[in-house]
């Protein structure tokens, strides 16, 4: 059986993520795309051989050979897409941030939960290559015991004008980037995150957007772990992508550069 892909978004995680990691799984095709604009679509569409696109989402729904969403949109879309695919039968991909807040979220999964469909949280970061060859040394216990983790994502400006935008986006750094530190931190520390202190502020977008650019947050896990988080879209003219684990016989690094990713223990 093949899966049928209804890809929603066709911007730079479409283009450049999801449309060529479909191309390599056997076992699902993308057969349309929904945009909010019929030029957009039909370019993402045209560039990975993808038969059907538009803007009309209830269409696609409607479509038996479709089996589940792709949401690869902005924040705003996600909650109603998800409802919508949970009410049409249809399983949903979404990613990050899951929802623009709390109730939006809730409202998400209480639809695919009274509908019997999954939606898949598309969280990246423990997938990488280098990242899962971290996680195996660590569980062989190489470093001995996990005390502290911590993750650094930064970059200079976020790729798209709705970031700036609040009633878009849902927020600034921490809901952009700090949800893959988080997630990085809770995959190493083995356990649930038991309190959070965060601090942040806007110091190089402040012209163009309230939320903030730059967030520092200090993680307690409930096994006793602690977690940092530093993340920021303020990082003019570079990037930062470090991954560390702290153990009581040594550390562990990940750190990714343009064209290349480097491991240390």
């Amino acid at each position: 059986m093949t899966l049928g892909v209804c890809m929603v978004g066709a911007g730079f995680w479409a283009n450049q993520m999801h449309m060529p990691a479909f191309q390599r799984i056997a076992d699902a095709r993308v057969i349309r795309v929904v945009s909010a604009s019929e030029e957009s679509a039909r370019r993402l569409a045209e560039a990975y051989g993808v038969p059907t696109w538009g803007t009309d989402l209830g269409a696609a729904l409607a479509d038996p050979a479709v089996d589940v969403l792709d949401i690869v949109a902005p924040p705003d879309v996600h909650r109603d897409a998800v409802v919508a695919a949970a009410r049409a039968g249809k399983h949903a991909i979404c990613i990050k941030p899951l929802a623009r807040n709390v109730a939006e979220g809730e409202e998400m999964l209480a639809a695919v939960a009274t509908a019997g469909t999954r939606l898949l949280y598309a969280e990246n970061v423990p997938f990488i290559p280098a990242v899962q060859e971290m996680k195996r040394l660590v569980d062989a216990g190489h470093i001995g015991e996990v005390f502290r983790v911590k993750a650094s994502e930064g970059i200079g400006r976020p790729h798209s004008s709705w970031f700036f935008d609040q009633t878009r986006s849902g927020g600034g750094a921490i809901l952009d980037m700090a949800v893959h530190s988080l997630e990085f931190c809770r995959y190493f520390a083995h356990s649930e995150i038991a309190s959070v202190y965060a601090d942040g502020g806007t110091f190089v977008w402040a012209q163009e957007m309230a939320a903030e650019d730059t967030a520092l947050l200090t993680v307690r896990f409930a096994n006793g772990v602690l977690g940092q988080c530093e993340d920021s879209w303020s990082l003019v003219g570079a990037m930062d992508s470090r991954f560390e684990v702290f153990g009581t016989g040594g550390r562990i690094l990940v750190e990714k550069r343009p064209g290349s990713t480097w491991l240390s223990l």
